[in-house]
């Protein structure tokens, strides 16, 4: 390796460990990497002569990769950092900082700016006692105002210091790895790395699906917190953990049935993370020797039998308890929500000064949003698995929001609960039974049960508060719950379709956006699970987005149905309260025959009128399919 330094390494000891090239930086890097994060008040007190050691002895075992911030203990990582490495020869390693996060209170947490991103590498110089930093990566970009702030002022800046010798190479992190997409996306080559954490876990394995456009583009991944900040462990996370109280009372199952077997989770946490090919390095938090020996055994040496019972249990049978996998959005939601109104103009997702909702979100519509002046907010809560607020607005009558985001407003939401609904069920022939994934609010069970072929409706929703606010708020939509068609239950989609396989005509899934709880409806593993519920020529029909915002990702989950469906295609309905003022629809078929042009079932106006539609006609279900000359060529093989 290039960092081997004779009389410091052992050879014998440094060859255990593999060594993978960092991006195109030219760099080699170890497999595991040292995160310095516990070097702080974050983790508990610090025994700093240990801590010294421990990363002494980490670089000793052939670690190479040392990753910090100011963030961390504001400055005091790098500080003890820097003392561990004035003992420790220069060449022997690779030190990776941050910049734009720094402090503890709200007002002074972030800034973007390129004169203090230029202050901030100055002072990390100084902590850490080196002439240069081989990475500086820009901390948890999802926080900017807007990313054109991070790439008009903090990455010029960096690339200012590396062009004046004071850095190597530039990266970013953040935890939504939908951002660091749309960030490398947005400035393709200037990046040379990019960080995300706890998205590679025994719980949340989200980083596959990002893995092959970082690596397309030529970027190091680094892949860090296999053990979830804590939640992997036997000892549990700390009391500031930001995860749903479900995700952590699973994995302190998960730690206790350790413990009883004494063995540490943390282990297999991370032989777990280290699994993954594609990332350049895995980071853990080492702050003792022990620690140290704990994670280089988990990577060195295979678990022993009894380990491997242990895990594959945990993997089998408590693990798939959890019903939101990640904290995505709730941290950012806090931080804008804790700012003071007089410094900015809104706080994200809330209400300001001035009665206004914002409808703000830089991971799906970033540098837009769509505004209602509120007269009441009726209700808000935090249920299980989201934020829940329903408003009295100005213009669009009664409107719910989920985490933020608005799902549905009783001007405009009959649109799109009579076209997801009415799409799959005038292209089958004959839709008896039907299941609806999703839909809390009531509004597409409503217009299902109208159609004179469908006999039962079976409809699981996941967050019985959404159903019971519905029924009390939005009863124009929830009245669909009385039909005696209609059988709810409230659980996992996933499971209940595992518990059905080919039992449906139609399977419509109507979610939120793909973040939060329904990030994994939009995923390939969801349209191979719908498919085995369907009965044969069975048809499916999920929102799908808008291509205006992100045609990417609507041509790649289109992609995704196109694995297991021979009839694939895209539908639109105009929804003035949604993002673009459109929507679009993933719809799919087993019948390889299906013309979603032409309706299978087609109603006279009078028949239109009598079951209460005001936006499909049979020429409406005909034009849907229609699209722009731009799009089709975006989205279309």
């Amino acid at each position: 390796m290039d960092t081997f330094v004779e009389g410091f390494h052992s050879r014998q000891v440094v060859d255990r460990m593999e060594y993978v090239p960092f991006g195109r930086t030219g760099l080699k890097v170890s497999k595991v990497s040292l995160g310095t994060g516990t070097l702080s008040q974050f983790y508990g007190d610090l025994d700093e002569p240990e801590a010294l050691e421990a990363i002494r002895y980490a670089v000793k075992r052939g670690i190479n990769y040392i990753d910090t911030a100011p963030y961390y203990g504001q400055g005091r990582s790098e500080e003890v950092l820097g003392n561990a490495l004035r003992t420790i020869p220069r060449q022997a390693y690779y030190v990776a900082t941050k910049v734009a996060r720094y402090e503890l209170e709200y007002e002074r947490m972030f800034d973007y700016s390129a004169a203090k991103t230029r202050e901030s590498v100055q002072r990390s110089l100084q902590l850490l006692g080196v002439d240069y930093i081989d990475v500086v990566q820009i901390h948890d970009v999802e926080f900017a105002p807007n990313l054109d702030v991070v790439l008009q002022e903090t990455l010029p800046a960096l690339e200012a210091l590396r062009r004046e010798g004071k850095i190597r190479f530039i990266g970013v992190s953040a935890y939504p790895l939908e951002v660091l997409k749309q960030i490398v996306a947005k400035a393709p080559g200037r990046f040379d790395s990019v960080l995300c954490y706890c998205r590679n876990t025994l719980f949340d394995d989200s980083l596959k699906q990002y893995l092959p456009f970082f690596l397309e583009n030529e970027l190091a991944v680094v892949c860090a917190s296999g053990h979830g900040m804590g939640l992997l462990t036997n000892g549990g996370p700390q009391p500031w953990h930001p995860a749903d109280e479900q995700l952590k009372s699973v994995c302190r199952e998960a730690a206790e049935y350790c413990r009883q077997r004494e063995i540490e989770l943390g282990k297999l946490a991370m032989h777990h993370f280290i699994q993954q090919s594609g990332p350049a390095t895995f980071l853990a938090g080492m702050q003792t020797t022990a620690l140290v020996n704990i994670n280089l055994d988990a990577y060195e040496h295979e678990l022993t039998a009894k380990e491997m019972e242990v895990l594959a249990y945990l993997k089998e049978r408590v693990f798939p308890k959890i019903k939101c996998s990640h904290w995505e959005g709730f941290e950012v939601k806090r931080y804008w929500a804790a700012l003071s109104p007089d410094e900015y103009l809104y706080s994200r997702n809330s209400m300001n000064p001035t009665e206004w909702f914002s409808e703000i979100s830089n991971e799906l519509w970033p540098g837009q949003c769509f505004s209602l002046q509120v007269q009441k907010v009726l209700h808000e809560e935090r249920s299980k698995y989201q934020d829940i607020k329903i408003v009295q607005s100005a213009s669009h009558g009664v409107v719910l929001i989920l985490d933020g985001i608005i799902q549905c407003t009783e001007r405009d939401e009959f649109a799109y609960q009579e076209m997801i609904s009415f799409l799959p069920l005038c292209s089958h022939p004959n839709p008896q039974r039907v299941l609806i994934v999703g839909g809390g609010d009531g509004g597409v069970a409503r217009e299902v049960v109208k159609h004179p072929a469908v006999q039962e409706v079976h409809q699981v929703e996941i967050d019985e508060r959404v159903v019971e606010l519905s029924k009390q708020y939005l009863p124009f939509m929830a009245c669909g719950f009385a039909s005696p068609k209609v059988r709810l239950t409230i659980g996992d989609g996933f499971e209940y379709m595992k518990q059905h396989e080919g039992a449906f005509d139609v399977i419509i899934t109507d979610s939120s956006d793909p973040i939060g709880p329904a990030e994994t409806l939009f995923r390939e593993s969801y349209f191979e699970l719908v498919k085995r519920a369907l009965k044969p020529g069975g048809i499916i029909c999920s929102q799908g987005g808008s291509f205006w915002l992100d045609a990417g990702h609507v041509r790649e989950t289109l992609d995704y149905c196109r694995k297991h469906f021979p009839r694939v295609t895209y539908g639109l309905a105009a929804v003035p309260s949604y993002p673009t003022g459109q929507i679009g629809f993933f719809i799919a078929s087993l019948n390889p025959e299906t013309d979603f042009r032409e309706p299978t079932r087609k109603f006279e106006d009078t028949e239109i009128d009598q079951m209460g539609m005001r936006y499909y006609t049979t020429d409406i279900h005909r034009t849907a399919f229609t699209l722009p000359r731009f799009a089709a060529k975006a989205l279309n093989p």
